[in-house]
Parts: C-alpha cells; sequence; structure tokens
C-alpha cells in the first residue's frame, strides 16, 4: 500500500512537467516547421528569381493556402508543414477542416532581391501567439524568433 501511495504522490508531482515537456516538443516542431518552410521558399525564389506572387486573396480563405502549399509543394512541402501542433492541439481537429495556413506568408514585391532587403522583416509569422511570448517568425537569414523579442514588447502577467 506504501509503494502505491508513493507511486500516486510521484506521479502528481510529474504531471506539469510533462505538460511543459509535450509544450516545448510541440514549440520546437513548430520552429521546424517554419524553417521548412523558409527552405522551400528559399528554394523557389532561386528558381524563380522573385517571392511567390500570391496576392489579391483572403489569408483566412482556403483557395490562399491551396494556391501557397500547390508553390512550395516542389519543395517537399506538405499540408503537416503549414499547421502548428500547438493550434492544432488547441483546435482539436486533427486536419479535419479545409486546409489553412497557421503560418502567414508575408508579401514581397516582384523584384529578385525584395524578400532579402530587410533583415528584421519575417518571410512567414505564426498566426496566433501560442508559444509564451508572442508569435513565432522566421527572418531573412533563417532565425526564428518570437514576435516579442523582436519587438521589445513583453506579455502582461495575467492579474
Amino acid at each position: 500500500m506504501t509503494v502505491i501511495v508513493i507511486i500516486l504522490i510521484l506521479s502528481v508531482l510529474l504531471t506539469p512537467g510533462f505538460g511543459r515537456l509535450r509544450e516545448r516538443a510541440r514549440s520546437i516542431k513548430c520552429e521546424g516547421n517554419l524553417k521548412n518552410l523558409f527552405v522551400a521558399a528559399n528554394g523557389y525564389i532561386q528558381d524563380n528569381n522573385q517571392w511567390p506572387q500570391i496576392i489579391g486573396m483572403d489569408v483566412a480563405s482556403e483557395p490562399f493556402a491551396d494556391a501557397w502549399l500547390e508553390k512550395l509543394k516542389p519543395y517537399n512541402i506538405s499540408k503537416q508543414n503549414w499547421f502548428c501542433p500547438t493550434i492544432e492541439a488547441e483546435l482539436g481537429t486533427n486536419n479535419k477542416m479545409p486546409f489553412r495556413l497557421d503560418y502567414i506568408p508575408t508579401p514581397f514585391g516582384a523584384k529578385p532581391i525584395a524578400p532579402y532587403l530587410w533583415p528584421n522583416h519575417p518571410w512567414f509569422a505564426e498566426r496566433g501567439s501560442v508559444h509564451g511570448n508572442g508569435n513565432l517568425i522566421i527572418l531573412t537569414n533563417g532565425s526564428v524568433k518570437a514576435l516579442n523579442e523582436i519587438t521589445g514588447a513583453s506579455q502582461a502577467a495575467p492579474e
């Protein structure tokens, strides 16, 4: 009986740690998705000499998401690369809803070097601030940062 009580106490103490580990794993997967999108977009730019020009569509629409999927598909980008695992877990959809982008591509002009002109202009930005320090973004140099790191803003503590 004592052993069972000790195991129960340990499991209660360790359970919050598992939640933090799970969220950290989701955050790492999200960063990996952004880096994969960056590599694919960079490959597209090298091959086509410009940023993918998908304009005039609602960024929250399925046709917009499908257009991006088609543009980057030759660079081994699948639907899974567009889903943030934390947003997916919060929605509880398991990809059963219409295709959406959890990472929003930012627009650039058609000039060949346009995406490389501004080092702090994100190529892709996470749709929601779900990892604790603002939306994740990926910059021209391929580094992933939280939006609050770039802007210097801090999240207010809940009261």
